[in-house]
């Protein structure tokens, strides 16, 4: 029984499968049904973070979907950055094909077999960014660590005092350090290569996460000194 029979639209992430073979493999038992509207993004992350007009017109009508990409948790709330309510009549599944992989950037135009029909492929807009971090709603205090740590911008605060990603396309590519920080582990890379930071779920054993407000500047400085390596930390942030 095709396991996606109830589903309508199906939107996948090119980057989260293995090679392109693998995404036509995948295409090929999803479209056995007939009926089905397709869309694969070269990188549904950078989608989000540009709201695409094809992800929220396939995501917000109440039909049926499911978005093959990485972890749920994750693409929960890349959604909800792009501020699309897939939620609202429970209509949307989510798929995890990457799991704990990383995910590189792609190169090269994806050429699907015509036996798969139509496909509608969505590439990467030239301006979107590729890293940066999603915050899950659910899990946030509103503590603000986030944005304090950050040194290049990429969050704002709300009236409310909740932090916000505003500036995506600031973050420093491959790195987690805010996420690490985030006692609460609502702060997601998707892109990273394993839990929590992926939106994945952290080992049971696994020690939580240091408070900001717990760490003097010395603190700080020391553990970025430390994970930057001998001389590299230097700068990133200054004690009072």
């Amino acid at each position: 029984m095709n396991p996606y029979q109830e589903e309508r639209i199906l939107v996948a992430c090119r980057s989260a499968f293995e090679s392109d073979s693998n995404l036509a493999a995948f295409l090929g038992d999803w479209n056995i049904t007939g009926k089905k509207e397709t869309l694969v993004f070269d990188d549904f992350c950078s989608a989000c973070a540009m709201a695409d007009s094809h992800l929220i017109k396939a995501l917000s009508r109440g039909v049926r979907a499911v978005v093959v990409a990485c972890r749920a948790r994750a693409v929960k709330a890349l959604l909800q950055y792009a501020n699309i309510d897939s939620e609202a009549n429970g209509t949307t599944r989510v798929v995890d094909r990457r799991g704990n992989r990383g995910c590189a950037k792609l190169t090269g135009i994806l050429d699907l077999p015509d036996t798969l029909g139509d496909v509608k492929i969505v590439n990467t807009h030239p301006k979107a960014p590729f890293w940066f971090p999603v915050i899950d709603r659910g899990r946030c205090e509103n503590c603000g660590a986030c944005a304090e740590f950050c040194l290049f911008g990429v969050y704002e605060k709300e009236k409310t005092g909740a932090p916000k990603v505003a500036q995506p396309g600031n973050c420093k590519d491959q790195c987690p350090a805010c996420a690490r920080i985030c006692p609460v582990g609502a702060v997601i890379f998707p892109k990273f290569h394993s839990p929590p930071i992926n939106g994945g779920e952290a080992a049971k054993d696994k020690s939580p996460a240091t408070p900001l407000s717990s760490l003097s500047p010395e603190e700080l400085h020391a553990a970025l000194t430390k994970r930057s390596g001998p001389g590299k930390g230097k700068g990133l942030y200054r004690t009072r």
